[in-house]
């Protein structure tokens, strides 16, 4: 690697966890009741660093196959809005 891209991660990391990377946890605190919070927070929590491997493993294989890459990225945009528009 050179040092030009060791310092751009650097810098993505120092703003990212500066601005937006604590705002998801601060909001997945707060999505559930006092009842259940401590279950809902730790579901959450597996969920987020469960799918980190999984993106880590699928992705470079997806974009080695750019054709399977479109097709997914197209299924997710006519998918997603299915569970979020009611």
């Amino acid at each position: 690697m050179s040092y030009v891209t060791i310092v751009a991660m650097a810098f993505y990391l120092i703003f990212f966890c500066a601005t937006w990377g604590p705002i998801m946890w601060t909001m997945i605190g707060e999505v559930f009741p006092l009842s259940v919070r401590g279950v809902g927070v730790g579901f959450s929590s597996l969920i987020n660093w469960g799918g980190k491997p999984t993106c880590i493993i699928d992705v470079p294989r997806f974009v080695g196959t750019l054709l399977n890459a479109d097709y997914l990225r197209c299924l997710c945009c006519y998918v997603c809005p299915w569970f979020t528009v009611r």
